[in-house]
């Protein structure tokens, strides 16, 4: 059946109906089918094929992730351009889920390049009048500008590059200036005011602004719940690094904490396994042994659910501080017996 090309074009119409409808999953096999035998990697049909399946694989296990990445990424520019920002969106970010600071940072980039391109090309269709639709993507254009520079930002936050990463903050502070904007593109400058404020806060904190936690703290109450996690996991590692007490925040947010079991994506995931490795630092430096090792075990179970076993052997080193710290508090009863 595959030796007449036509039949290659009929399986891909086939799969694209599915993954129109919805029903995803169902459409993997035919998507494959076209990969697997189609011979030119250029064609339309075949990169199609390739970044339909990278949408549609991706899930929460971290290493099939990454392999779903190093799979597709040689193919993301052969796409059309609407689709390629989707793709460079989904890279950066499934990159920043693995914790790949750089890969994320280097598809932040070509994410913002990209659409400053089809923006500035944009702009220059309409005001020539020149004829002919205009682009067509998932979200409107400045959601891409916007999150290509937040990614930009959050990847050199990652590797503790904070005051560079303040630069890009300020660019998606306010995309008012944008000029093709639409009601939905207006709704999306807004969204990216209120990141752009957080994360401001966050860089404040994570530099050792400690003057500011309690106006951080005061800004996360009036935000949702994926956005509290961000905060307290930039509060946590910032109490780590100075060595202050942060027990009054934790109560004030102990509702939205017993709730973070309920994100299920990959960042949500990636957000709560980072805050929970950091509360067993902060636990443990408090000398609240107990609290500790629930901590511990919480990260390790979280891990575990993403397959990222490798990331927690190397952080299973809390237990041996654990058992030191054990060591030290046994001599010093026996000292004082």
């Amino acid at each position: 059946m595959m030796e007449n090309p036509k039949n290659i074009l009929i399986l891909f119409a086939l799969a694209e109906q599915l993954y129109e409808k919805g029903q995803l999953q169902e459409s993997v096999p035919f998507y494959k089918y076209v990969i697997e035998n189609e011979k030119d990697s250029y064609s339309d049909h075949f990169v199609m094929s390739q970044y339909r399946l990278f949408r549609v694989v991706l899930g929460t296990n971290a290493e099939e992730n990454w392999e779903n990445v190093i799979r597709f990424s040689p193919y993301r520019n052969r796409l059309p351009e609407n689709y390629q920002l989707d793709a460079l969106f989904q890279l950066a970010k499934i990159c920043f889920a693995l914790q790949k600071w750089e890969r994320s940072e280097q598809y932040a980039d070509e994410l913002r390049l990209l659409a400053d391109t089809v923006y500035r090309h944009e702009l220059d269709r309409m005001k020539r009048n020149k004829k002919g639709e205009s682009l067509k993507t998932e979200r409107h254009l400045v959601y891409y500008y916007g999150l290509g520079h937040l990614y930009k930002s959050v990847s050199l936050e990652m590797q503790g590059l904070y005051e560079e990463a303040k630069k890009y903050v300020q660019v998606y502070a306010d995309l008012g200036w944008f000029e093709l904007l639409d009601e939905d593109g207006r709704k999306e400058v807004e969204r990216f005011k209120v990141w752009a404020k957080a994360n401001s806060y966050t860089l404040e904190v994570l530099s050792g602004n400690t003057s500011i936690i309690e106006e951080y703290a005061d800004y996360l109450d009036s935000l949702p719940t994926n956005e509290v996690l961000a905060g307290l996991n930039a509060i946590m590692k910032s109490a780590n690094t100075y060595h202050f007490c942060v027990d009054e925040i934790l109560e004030r947010f102990a509702s939205q904490i017993a709730s973070f079991d309920q994100f299920t994506e990959a960042i949500g995931l990636d957000r709560h396994l980072r805050f929970r490795y950091q509360m067993a630092i902060y636990e443990f430096g408090k000398g609240r042994i107990e609290r500790g090792i629930e901590e511990t075990i919480y990260y390790l179970s979280l891990a575990d659910l993403m397959n990222r076993h490798n990331e927690a052997l190397t952080y299973i080193a809390l237990f041996g501080w654990l058992g030191n710290l054990n060591k030290r508090i046994g001599n010093q009863n026996e000292l004082g017996g």
